[in-house]
């Protein structure tokens, strides 16, 4: 790529690193079961529908800006624009880690904890295990496709960290 690694570069995937391992190490490790009416029953929920709004409405909005600002200064539009693109993706993208975490406890619970020789998962199950999975290949799709955007635009070791 004929990219320079800079001492910037290197503080910044250690800021990284260290910011996902503060995560691992403070975060919730309960192996709870999720249950078809327990995700409904979260999806339901009026602060997880106002963050879905929030999130989505909010990734458009800042996907137009950092259209707008890359016409109006003519073509890249600097890093402001840089920073709009990324925000816009990364916040789908880090959605895509959630659906997926639901269709992988979705799968556990009615796929692997499920007593053998017990009877299929029931219809009703089995659409809330397809819809789940649509909606996480939906977003993991979306969020490849700006990363290729990204890379195509801009310096991988600037825009990789941001994404």
């Amino acid at each position: 790529l004929k990219e320079q690694v800079q001492r910037r570069h290197v503080l910044s995937t250690m800021l990284i690193v260290l910011g996902n391992v503060l995560i691992v190490a403070w975060g919730d490790h309960k192996n709870q079961k999720i249950t078809r009416s327990h995700l409904l029953e979260l999806v339901g929920r009026t602060p997880f529908i106002v963050y879905m709004i929030c999130v989505y409405s909010g990734s458009v909005v800042l996907g137009g800006l950092e259209c707008f600002v890359r016409r109006r200064y003519s073509g890249d539009g600097g890093r402001l624009a840089v920073v709009l693109f990324a925000l816009s993706s990364a916040s789908v993208g880090a959605n895509a880690a959630m659906v997926l975490k639901a269709l992988s406890g979705l799968l556990h619970t009615y796929l692997v904890d499920s007593p053998k020789g017990a009877d299929p998962p029931k219809p009703k199950v089995v659409a809330c295990i397809t819809v789940v999975a649509l909606l996480g290949a939906a977003h993991v799709a979306f969020w490849l496709a700006r990363l290729n955007a990204a890379l195509k635009r801009y310096p991988a070791l600037f825009i990789v960290p941001l994404l």
